[in-house]
């Protein structure tokens, strides 16, 4: 993986189709597993004098990663796209689960992107009816989440 600038960074992974959480550094995730996830992240940027994204989404109890770090944390983001070669993003950064007024407003926001509104982050493989009922059934359960990136990296390769 090559270190990319973090206006880039911030630019590509809102692209994933794709994404998985591990304390490894050498993960490798295809661009078309795990989508379902991604119907469950929201990609926030913020503007002003440092411009940031924050990632927020939701995993279920069985999505979560076996090398799981107590919270507070560190941890890998990793995700996937494949407009013509595969691009894959990944992001060191702070991971720790939300608090209630947190989890509220995301789980609105998801909410409402399922139902096909503007909430300011498009998915870029939207899903079909099936997966977003399947989405809304999942964030009834399981835990929320915020990561924050301190940086980026990317790769990308060839499809044989």
């Amino acid at each position: 993986m090559k270190k990319i600038p973090r206006k880039e960074g911030m630019k590509m992974l809102p692209l994933v189709w794709t994404m998985a959480l591990s304390q490894k550094d050498d993960f490798f995730i295809e661009p078309f597993s795990l989508t379902k996830t991604r119907f469950r992240c929201f990609f926030e940027k913020t503007d002003g004098i440092t411009e940031r994204l924050t990632v927020y989404f939701h995993l279920s109890e069985t999505e979560e990663p076996k090398d799981f770090p107590p919270l507070p944390s560190r941890i890998y983001f990793y995700g996937a796209y494949n407009p013509v070669s595969v691009r894959q993003v990944r992001s060191f950064g702070n991971i720790r689960e939300l608090e209630p007024e947190e989890k509220a407003k995301l789980i609105r926001v998801l909410k409402d992107r399922l139902d096909g509104k503007d909430v300011g982050d498009n998915l870029p493989l939207p899903p079909s009816p099936e997966k977003k009922e399947e989405a809304r059934q999942l964030i009834k359960t399981g835990k929320f989440y915020c990561f924050e990136p301190l940086y980026y990296e990317y790769n990308i390769y060839e499809r044989d």
